[in-house]
């Protein structure tokens, strides 16, 4: 029975901390994905505003670039393509990207690749999860300890009926509540 108990809850607060990893872990990616393209918006709207009826140049972009990289999420930021479109470009998997709506059926269309994005997040995910396994096992062992010493009079009794002893008139001293010593008398 007592080793019932500590797989359920082992098993339970095993499923419990995975159900929370995936649930942080994918809150973190969506947070960080909903701030790259916020920082993109903001980028391309400057882009937009002040640089777009003289050109945009690479020394711009470049720019605009290292201006973004020095932010908080800077280092998130890869790749950089900034190209004007007549028709929007499908879903790419493999970039974040935005774009503004300029005159005349035209888009001004940033993004930035999704690899150093996804990189933090499984960096963030292993040190999450590595952290959720400790903290597991120090709950585990504990609880394992808990169980054991509410078990310990019960053990010394079964461990006394189990052995091979020529004197069985000796009873162990077995402490515990009032039902273990009924039951050490009754034996």
């Amino acid at each position: 029975m007592q080793s019932n108990i500590v797989r359920f809850f082992l098993l339970s607060t095993l499923m419990a901390m995975s159900f929370t990893l995936v649930y942080i872990s994918f809150s973190y990616k969506k947070e960080l994905e909903a701030n790259i393209e916020g920082a993109l918006r903001l980028m391309l709207s400057d882009i937009a505003r002040e640089h777009l009826d003289f050109g945009l140049h690479h020394e711009e972009m470049d720019f605009f670039s290292n201006e973004v990289k020095k932010s908080a999420y800077g280092n998130l930021f890869d790749d950089m393509k900034i190209k004007r479109l007549s028709q929007l470009p499908e879903y790419e998997t493999d970039r974040i990207s935005t774009y503004e709506k300029l005159a005349d059926k035209e888009y001004l269309y940033l993004s930035c690749s999704r690899e150093l994005l996804n990189k933090k997040v499984m960096h963030f995910t292993l040190s999450t999860f590595a952290l959720f396994i400790i903290i597991y096992i120090i709950l585990a062992g504990a609880f394992f300890l808990y169980i054991r010493s509410q078990f310990r009079s019960l053990h010394c009794l079964v461990d006394f009926c189990t052995s091979q002893q020529e004197d069985m008139s000796i009873t162990p001293v077995c402490n515990g509540t009032y039902e273990v010593k009924n039951l050490r008398n009754a034996i």
